[in-house]
């Protein structure tokens, strides 16, 4: 599951959502939650918002890696602001 995370592949999103439920806990559902982390797919934020309150510390960092990338994701795709003229500026 790790290489799927690692090839970032939006396709496997689907199977390792699968998976992770299936799995529900252990080292099973810690490579699907790992995998979706690295993929950082718009869909799984619900998944990784649960999760980061887990009781295993492995299953919290990979919740909160794929809510940091899953947000840088969303930052580099939106518009840049344009910045205002040197005049309006406060300093």
């Amino acid at each position: 599951m790790r290489a799927l995370g690692d090839i970032r592949d939006e396709r496997a999103v689907q199977a390792l959502m699968e998976q992770l439920k299936f799995y529900g806990k252990g080292d099973g559902a810690w490579s699907a939650l790992d995998a979706l982390a690295r993929i950082a797919h718009p869909s799984s934020a619900p998944l990784f918002k649960t999760r980061i309150s887990d009781k295993d510390p492995f299953m919290r960092r990979a919740a909160a890696e794929g809510l940091a990338r899953n947000r840088r994701r969303l930052r580099s795709h939106q518009p840049s602001r344009p910045r205002p003229p040197r005049s309006l500026r406060k300093w």
